[in-house]
């Protein structure tokens, strides 16, 4: 019987937020780093129209089941530079912890749409990318080392340091089965 508590411990207990943020500073500058130094400088090539897939083959990777996105497949290129700058501003707001769930979710759903673009250059990196900001939309891991707890103590509103942990055990319980 003493097992069950634990059990209920684990997944749901409570526990300071330092390693959320820790989580969370350390995807941002992944993803930073990621967009900055590989994205970016080859967005052209793979992403664009006169890249390795025709905007023809990119359209009718997009219209099957399940694949969706802000771009398709005859999107101009300065387009997309410009949505890989939005992520790399995104991944600066997950760093310093300013609108931390908002950033994360919007960093998920752009990566996510130029994911889609060329499945073709994906490797498993990039679905943990994927997968951790998912997980981080759903954290509070502005509870500790964040703009946004300084912004609301500003206000008056003090939230507790510590925070539920499910959402971290989920995200660990992931990277454990990936690797």
């Amino acid at each position: 019987m003493r097992a069950l508590p634990a059990i209920r411990d684990f997944w749901f207990g409570r526990e300071h937020a330092a390693p959320m943020a820790a989580f969370r500073i350390s995807l941002g500058l992944i993803v930073f780093l990621d967009t900055a130094l590989t994205l970016l400088p080859h967005a052209a090539r793979w992403f664009g129209a006169e890249g390795f897939h025709s905007p023809g083959e990119t359209q009718w990777w997009l219209e099957q089941p399940g694949r969706w996105g802000f771009f398709t497949g005859r999107t101009d290129v300065n387009t997309l530079r410009l949505g890989l700058c939005a992520l790399m501003l995104l991944s600066w707001c997950m760093i310093a912890g300013l609108a931390t769930r908002l950033s994360a979710a919007c960093a998920f759903v752009l990566l996510m749409s130029f994911h889609h673009l060329n499945p073709n250059m994906l490797n498993a990196g990039d679905a943990l990318l994927r997968i951790g900001l998912l997980y981080l939309a759903l954290m509070p891991s502005w509870r500790a080392l964040s703009l946004d707890r300084r912004i609301a103590a500003r206000f008056g509103w003090k939230a507790a340091s510590d925070a539920p942990v499910w959402s971290l055990r989920l995200a660990q319980i992931q990277l454990c089965i990936m690797y």
